[in-house]
């Protein structure tokens, strides 16, 4: 499979997933559900990958969940998958999702917000550069906010999940005060995320 809204390699036993809709924030629309469902199947399928990295392209941020113009162009019942993920939860965006059982990090940047947030809470090992920040507008926005906020929980005091659930965005995270609540390992500079990922899974590959 070809892919317009991901770039993907595999080198030295590491799979890296690199979400490419810089334009939108990294926001998965339709395509970016197909096509990531697809290349999960590949890294779980593929005897060679030892640990995947999920990380996104362009400046402004990791992701920021699912492209609201796509849904309301679409709306629900349209039959596409970002429509069919609000009426029947069938979504496969991330690994835990998709059932890989390859140890999965997630190097974070920028924004990441809403629905970007199933990345942090459904990874193995979270690190981040300086300039992220966490947000969840799903209240604000007149949704629910549940599967990745309560997987985040996992991660970080539940006070704080919820303080940023029932704000509906007000309550931005930023990275060091990320780390101080245990929601990422690590931060470094914005120009070593990458390189700093690539480290991590080196080790975990070499395991």
């Amino acid at each position: 499979m070809t892919y317009s809204t991901i770039v993907y390699e595999v080198d030295e036993h590491i799979a890296t997933v690199m979400l490419n809709r810089p334009h939108r924030v990294n926001a998965f629309d339709s395509v970016m559900l197909l096509e990531l469902e697809d290349v999960w199947q590949r890294v779980e399928r593929d005897a060679d990958v030892r640990v995947a990295i999920v990380a996104g392209m362009g400046d402004r941020g990791f992701c920021t969940g699912a492209d609201l113009k796509e849904y309301a162009e679409a709306g629900p019942g349209a039959g596409r998958p970002i429509a069919r993920e609000w009426a029947d939860g069938a979504m496969k965006l991330t690994s835990a999702q998709n059932g890989v059982r390859k140890p999965v990090i997630a190097a974070i940047h920028g924004l990441c917000a809403g629905g970007g947030l199933h990345f942090p809470a459904d990874s193995d090992i979270v690190i981040c550069s300086d300039d992220a920040v966490f947000v969840d507008p799903h209240t604000r926005n007149g949704q629910v906010s549940a599967i990745e906020t309560i997987g985040l929980a996992a991660r970080m005091p539940f006070g704080e999940v919820l303080r940023m659930v029932l704000t509906g965005g007000a309550y931005r995270i930023d990275a060091p005060r990320a780390f101080q609540l245990g929601l990422v390992s690590e931060v470094v500079p914005r120009d070593r995320l990458l390189s700093t990922a690539r480290e991590i899974a080196a080790q975990v590959a070499r395991c």
